[in-house]
């Protein structure tokens, strides 16, 4: 899927393998990211650098379980019609 895709799923119901999901907010980049493990200095400005460079500093989805079951490896993942 291209990058991003998984916004325009915001509001809607996924399904991965046999689990159903709503999908309910996006993700935004965590600022722990600009932290030096070795050092613990903020010294990169990741989320900046996110925003500056795409536009936003979005990096994922939430989705809640509506329908439980399982999930394997390759699995696809679809967005019912309607």
């Amino acid at each position: 899927m291209p990058a991003w895709s998984e916004l325009d799923w915001l509001g809607s119901e996924i399904v991965v393998g046999g689990v159903r999901l709503r999908v309910i907010a996006a993700i935004t980049r965590c600022a722990a990211t600009q932290v030096n493990p070795a050092t613990a200095a903020r010294d990169l400005d990741i989320v900046g650098a996110l925003q500056r460079g795409f536009g936003h500093n979005l990096m994922g989805i939430y989705a809640e379980v509506t329908e439980g079951g399982e999930i394997a490896t390759d699995d696809p993942i679809t967005v019912p019609a309607g």
